[in-house]
């Protein structure tokens, strides 16, 4: 325990003032046992809160774009995968994922237009570039020395 009173105690990741929580020091909050707070803790503290049993429509809506992108994004893999040669090392790999970032998005960027079809279009091709750097040039077991 400190002696400095300027310094404010870690107590459960909240600053509680329970005679509880002046006893103890917690240098690691996750560590201090449940039950330990007073009566005069604060009662929004839950060291494990409950979990939703369905996900709430905004999680929903966030997790089918998330699932949408990167559906887009395995295609997209896919298709570059079938036009052009595995990358055959990290400068090739640097230069072609340069390539798809500037100029072709930063075009739309400077333009105004980060944020039109076009941009997303491009900035799919840079993801997938990126994913082919990993998969050509990392997960690869042939790239590996």
């Amino acid at each position: 325990m400190t002696t400095d009173e300027s310094k404010p105690r870690l107590t459960h990741g909240r600053h509680c003032r329970c005679s509880a929580c002046a006893r103890q020091d917690w240098a690691e909050p996750y560590l201090a046992p449940c039950g330990m707070h007073g009566p005069s803790c604060p009662p929004i503290y839950d060291p494990y809160p409950a979990q939703p049993k369905e996900p709430t429509p905004a999680h929903r809506r966030q997790q089918d774009a998330l699932d949408r992108v990167l559906n887009e994004l395995r295609e997209e893999v896919g298709r570059a995968r079938a036009k052009h040669a595995p990358m055959h090392s990290p400068h090739e790999g640097w230069a072609v994922i340069r390539e798809e970032l500037d100029p072709e998005l930063w075009e739309h960027v400077c333009h105004d237009t980060g944020r039109s079809p076009e941009a997303r279009h491009e900035a799919l091709q840079v993801a997938a570039m990126g994913v082919r750097y990993i998969l050509d040039l990392i997960d690869d077991p042939r790239s590996q020395p």
